[in-house]
This record gives structure tokens, sequence and C-alpha cells, in this order.
């Protein structure tokens, strides 16, 4: 058997050049699908936003459509209050966030 050094140092700089194309290549291919997937993945303000609205809307409802001072109206304060963890809430700002 015979080796011609021209063909093994043809063949070894095509298999150089194609990883030096191939590899920086492969990197950006998975780099794009990284920022496409962060691009549509929801934000911490979208996530606190749809949790509000998964646990209040049965509570704004409520309080947008009691009298004032009804039984009613303070068990929806009540909710919104649990949710948050206080009582000094603004109670139209968080239905209007949660229904609007």
């Amino acid at each position: 058997m015979s080796f011609d050094i021209n063909n093994i140092v043809r063949t070894a700089s095509i298999t150089v050049i194609g990883l030096i194309i191939a590899v920086p290549l492969s990197i950006n291919l998975k780099a794009g699908g990284e920022q496409e997937r962060a691009a549509t993945a929801p934000t911490a303000v979208e996530v606190y936003v749809a949790d509000m609205r998964e646990n209040l809307v049965g509570a704004c409802v409520d309080y947008n459509i009691s009298p004032v001072d009804s039984k009613l109206e303070r068990e929806a304060k009540n909710t919104i209050d649990e949710y948050f963890g206080g009582d000094k809430v603004n109670y139209q700002g968080v239905c209007n966030t949660v229904l609007g």
C-alpha cells in the first residue's frame, strides 16, 4: 500500500476548512434558536399579571358590581387583601389591571 503525501495533505486541509466553517455555523444556529425562544418567553411582569388575573377575577367582578359598604364589597376587598398580604391596596387600580 502506498501513501501519497499530496492526498493526505489535501484530505487534511479539506477537513480543517470544513470544521472551520461548520462549527461556528452550528453555534450560530443554536444561538438563533435561543434568542427566538427568549423573545417569545413571557416577561416577569406578564407572568405576575397573569397570576393576578387568574386569582382575582372573581373578586374584582364582585368589587365592581357591589354596592358601596356592602358585604359583597367587603368580601371582595378581603380576597384582594389576602392575595397581596396587606390592607392598603388600591382596589380600583388592581381591578382595572385584572379586568383591563
